[in-house]
């Protein structure tokens, strides 16, 4: 992906004292720093968005983000599952929110440490084996923990279970991104049991199997066909064996388009040529298995399949990636030219995969003579 990296915030029940369950909406903002060198901060922020809105009844909730992947969830706590759109579909994705791939390894708790809108908040710090969280929460917007005793996704149970209260305030570190979410407003309202329920007419996502017009995107070395004219971003990135020159072009289809993916995206790396070669057949096989594990790290994801490629008899790797416990699927193929890395990559929602698209996208790269 891009590096992708796609991240779905738990969702909030809570009450206020102890009779009384809130229902209403609470506004957050989210703000974004890359920990990964082929994303920008400002990528993030428009992949996820930085503002949420949450709309709590009862144990149900829905979010609505203003972000270019996510862009809704729904939790329905009678079956324990919460339901994700994203952009290029106009039906939801259900995922069962007992599975957890994550672990907390360690929780500390400290006391009034912050103050977010008018409250005391006392902080909760996970350490889980993707990383830390923190939670800033007051007693007074107290949750139902038993509500949540199967909702072990997000590691959300074992935040609950120990604070027993809304988070007023969020912080992620992980290898991906530094992500902090805090309220700016909370409104009580009375909403309809409706707004909790996916409507029976939802239309099955359909798309052609042909592309509609392709554009050419050519460079010195290679060049490859994407839906559209991708855009280009270039990073400079510090890594164990010196500078590294990222260059990256991106193609994120529109909502409106009949695409089966969600992004295209072709990554060009200069190495050392003193340390890095497609002729170095020493250490090929330690520099891709190198490059894969961190995709996979970064992008929070599970190898499906790895097999060995070649393009013009130099070097690569094609490799799927499980996005999400199957939310989405990342097909990746990376050759090594010369001392240059160029990694082709998908996005796809998982129900998609495999599609025309996905192989006329990779099919149609070649290198220059």
């Amino acid at each position: 992906m891009k590096s992708i990296i796609v991240i779905t915030f738990t969702l909030l029940y809570f009450h206020v004292g102890s009779a009384q369950s809130f229902e209403g909406k609470v506004i957050y903002k989210n703000s974004f720093k890359s920990n990964s060198p082929g994303i920008s901060d400002a990528r993030l922020d428009s992949l996820y968005g930085n503002t949420q809105e949450y709309y709590i009844k009862g144990g149900n909730y829905k979010s609505v983000s203003n972000g270019t992947f996510v862009q809704a969830q729904l939790y329905v706590n009678s079956e324990n599952k919460f339901y994700s759109k994203t952009t290029n579909v106009d039906t939801f994705q259900a995922t069962d929110a007992s599975g957890n791939p994550d672990e907390v390894l360690n929780t500390e708790l400290k006391k009034n440490v912050l103050e977010v809108l008018g409250y005391p908040c006392d902080e909760l710090i996970l350490t889980c084996k993707s990383g830390v969280q923190k939670f800033f929460f007051n007693a007074k917007l107290s949750i139902v923990a038993e509500l949540y005793k199967n909702h072990l996704y997000g590691n959300w149970f074992a935040y609950l279970q120990l604070a027993n209260a809304l988070p007023l305030k969020m912080i992620v570190d992980n290898q991906q991104f530094h992500m902090e979410s805090e309220a700016v407003e909370i409104l009580p309202l009375n909403l309809e049991e409706n707004a909790f329920q996916l409507a029976p007419d939802k239309r099955a996502f359909k798309f052609p199997s042909n592309a509609l017009h392709w554009t050419l995107l050519e460079t010195k070395v290679f060049k490859i066909y994407f839906p559209a004219k991708p855009s280009e971003d270039v990073q400079t990135v510090e890594s164990p064996i010196g500078v590294l020159k990222v260059k990256n072009y991106t193609y994120e289809a529109p909502s409106v388009e009949p695409d089966p993916n969600y992004m295209y995206s072709v990554g060009d790396t200069d190495y050392p040529d003193s340390l890095v070669r497609s002729d170095k057949i020493e250490i090929l096989d330690e520099f891709f298995d190198g490059s894969i594990k961190g995709l996979v790290d970064n992008t929070l994801g599970k190898l499906i399949s790895k097999s060995t490629i070649q393009k013009d008899n130099f070097p690569g790797r094609a490799i799927k990636i499980d996005f999400h416990n199957g939310l989405a699927i990342f097909n990746v193929k990376m050759y090594l030219v010369k001392n240059k890395m160029i990694m082709l990559q998908t996005i796809t929602l998982a129900k998609n995969d495999p599609n025309t698209w996905v192989d006329k996208f990779m099919d149609s790269f070649s290198l220059n003579k």
